[in-house]
């Protein structure tokens, strides 16, 4: 209804007191919402990083435990048998069939063994590819003829440990490298799945493993970018999964990726034995090559007679041949 000429339309006064509740309202609405994400958060963050300590707690406490069952011996397990290792002064002990001698033997480095049994020992496998093995690789084109012979010989002993290990049961882990000095594949950091097979599809044929060693299915296969297998890998969670306590250790090249592995083993409570034998390097063996090197490392801190304590396996590992381990294994049932 329009309103007579003169005459306009009262408008509504606003209630002030209404509209300062409203505010108010809102303002408390907001506060509210606030400190309840801020309480949701604070929860949250506390809980991280409670559940963050109890983890470390238990790893620390399994390391400890590890430790502990190392340094007393109470890693035995039965029916275990032992590998004859290089190092000690015990040779005239071999004959002594009695539990104490067998006790001493182990833990003085009088004359050294590695226990080894399919219920906890791994065989642990390094980058055995084309790569590195082949003339037509992608270090392996650069390598003398010498070099690539002697690797030649490195795969045939890699492969008898390898059918003795699984006649006997043992867990069998390999490791691919897509890393090359300084060069690191970015196109196998970015989304290719290389963790399950071999070959991969739409990988070069070369990264993959040689023929003879290829992995079966149900063995362990993890692809690192570093120098050992267990830094950028999930490796030490798989062995531990299956019961691994103690690792025999093989592949390329000694001084390089093995040696890398065998130390961050040894940091991991994980016992080591490096199949000399089974391993291979560069240099000229008959001038003490890398590869000579390298074993003196592993071993020769705690098989030597100086050594500040009488330690069992931890220095960075033993050392066995091939055909030291075949045997010993030979007698498991």
């Amino acid at each position: 209804m329009t309103p007579p000429p003169g005459k306009t339309t009262p408008r509504t006064k606003k209630n002030p007191t209404r509209s300062q509740n409203e505010g108010a309202s809102a303002a408390m609405l907001l506060v509210s919402v606030g400190f309840c994400a801020g309480l949701a958060f604070y929860r949250f963050a506390l809980e991280s990083v409670v559940l963050k300590k109890r983890r470390k707690k238990r790893e620390v406490d399994r390391v400890a435990r590890r430790s502990v069952a190392l340094r007393e011996g109470k890693d035995a397990i039965e029916g275990e048998t032992y590998v004859q290792c290089k190092g000690g002064e015990g040779e005239s002990m071999k004959n002594d069939k009695s539990e104490e001698k067998e006790k001493e033997t182990r833990s003085t480095g009088s004359f050294r063994t590695f226990p080894a049994h399919g219920k906890n020992t791994a065989l642990v496998i390094i980058d055995m590819q084309s790569d590195f093995l082949s003339k037509s690789g992608r270090l392996g084109q650069h390598y003398s003829r010498d070099v690539l012979e002697r690797l030649e010989a490195t795969t045939a002993n890699v492969a008898r440990v390898l059918e003795k290990c699984r006649e006997k049961g043992f867990t069998i882990a390999h490791s691919r490298s897509h890393r090359y000095g300084a060069e690191i594949r970015r196109d196998l950091l970015n989304g290719i799945d290389v963790s399950m097979s071999s070959p991969i599809e739409g990988v070069d044929a070369t990264y993959n493993f040689v023929e003879r060693l290829k992995p079966k299915e149900g063995e362990i296969i993890v692809d690192k970018w570093t120098f050992g297998a267990f830094a950028s890998t999930d490796l030490e969670k798989q062995l531990v999964g299956r019961g691994v306590e103690r690792i025999l250790l093989c592949g390329i090249l000694t001084n390089v990726c093995v040696m890398a592995t065998a130390v961050q083993a040894c940091d991991r409570f994980f016992r080591v034995c490096l199949v000399e034998d089974a391993c291979g390097a560069f240099g000229k063996e008959k001038e003490g090559g890398w590869h000579d090197m390298a074993v003196t490392l592993i071993n020769g801190p705690q098989i030597a007679k100086q050594n500040h304590h009488k330690s069992v396996g931890l220095y960075f590992g033993e050392v066995a041949t091939v055909d030291a381990v075949v045997e010993a294994l030979d007698v498991l049932k």
